[in-house]
């Protein structure tokens, strides 16, 4: 099998008196913050649920948040597997939303560990954007991929579910805990471009053997 391409993955209301203008500011300005922010992964073979890099991955995780949204990945199939990764979201080599990222590299995201989140990318060549769509995750350590993909989240629980994953297992939903839209806000025109490219879409192909 080839690399990932792996040729050609976060007020009440209270009462009480109004805030001063500083207060206000102060609150405006924690309101544009994106809280933590997760998705709970459902397959075939049981759920997993990812941290997700905001801070350090804003592009890639505002992105993903935004395709988990708009159900991009629902009834997708797992393909491309091998003992250290179980991929989704690129079902054919030539796939793309319409658009790349850029390569996010997140301080001591390394794959030293199992359960890192991670997009493909578009080529082998070192200087190739990140894929628009696909992602993968980790089964174990992987350190040959450090600087090579760019990795925007951590599975914290159900990673026990990972290694059961087959070709042709379903990804049945993913689901975003916490609130991405300041996250979305943030970066305005960026989120705009891609709601249209992930709008005409249209039907996603079936996946192929790689």
């Amino acid at each position: 099998m080839t690399p990932i391409l792996l040729a050609g993955l976060l007020v009440a209301a209270c009462g009480g008196e109004p805030p001063s203008s500083n207060e206000g500011s102060q609150s405006a300005a924690a309101s544009s913050e994106p809280g933590p922010l997760r998705a709970r992964v459902r397959t075939s073979q049981g759920e997993f649920l990812i941290d997700l890099f905001a801070d350090g991955a804003p592009r890639t995780v505002a992105n993903f948040c935004l395709l988990a949204r708009s159900g991009f990945y629902d009834g997708q199939t797992w393909y491309g597997m091998s003992p250290v990764v179980r991929q989704i979201g690129r079902p054919i080599p030539s796939f793309t939303p319409g658009y790349d990222l850029p390569k996010e590299f997140v301080p001591g995201a390394w794959f030293d560990r199992a359960g890192r989140v991670a997009a493909t990318v578009v080529t082998d060549s070192p200087d190739s954007p990140a894929h628009g769509s696909g992602f993968f995750v980790t089964v174990k350590e992987q350190s040959r991929w450090n600087l090579v993909y760019p990795v925007f989240g951590q599975v914290v629980e159900g990673l026990e579910v990972l290694p059961n994953l087959r070709d042709g297992d379903i990804l049945e939903s993913v689901v975003i805990e916490g609130d991405p839209e300041p996250l979305w806000s943030r970066l305005g025109p960026e989120v705009q471009r891609w709601r249209a490219a992930i709008a005409g879409i249209g039907e996603i192909p079936a996946p192929v053997e790689r």
